[in-house]
């Protein structure tokens, strides 16, 4: 019986200081390594890719491209809890999804505005340098 007793108590253990782990982690995780933007469309359901940057603009509709650039997009981590610098903007990316709706995202060196709001990136410069090197030669 006192075997039972002992197994039980150490099985609650076990499970307290997984459990504990895991909601450490979760807590951790973006204030480590930025969190990423949500809400972001599927590569399958966005038909076709705005750009602008600096008065040029891009238009992409071929699979690939569409999923290159989306793919750009998994550097947009920000900072939790900071606020943003207003800064200038300089990359514009527009979503044309297949149901017809439009999502705006633009990116400066150090900050993201994404369904209206502003946020500090992370990784300063690089969705912009991203963009510009793939799709305007800079």
């Amino acid at each position: 019986m006192k075997k039972i007793e002992n197994f039980k108590q150490r099985s609650i253990q076990a499970l307290i200081s997984a459990v504990c782990s895991i909601l450490i982690g979760v807590c951790l995780y973006p204030l480590l390594f930025g969190m990423p933007l949500t809400g972001m469309p599927a590569k399958g359901d966005v038909k076709e890719i705005r750009l602008e940057y600096a008065g040029k603009t891009v238009t992409l509709t071929d699979a690939e491209q569409v999923s290159l650039a989306l793919n750009m997009t998994a550097y947009l981590k920000y900072k939790p809890f900071k606020e943003a610098t207003m800064g200038e903007k300089s990359v514009s990316m527009t979503l044309f999804t297949e149901d017809g709706e439009e999502i705006a995202l633009t990116g400066s060196e150090n900050e993201v505005t994404y369904k209206d709001k502003t946020h500090p990136l992370k990784q300063d410069g690089l969705f912009m340098k991203g963009i510009t090197a793939l799709y305007f030669g800079e």
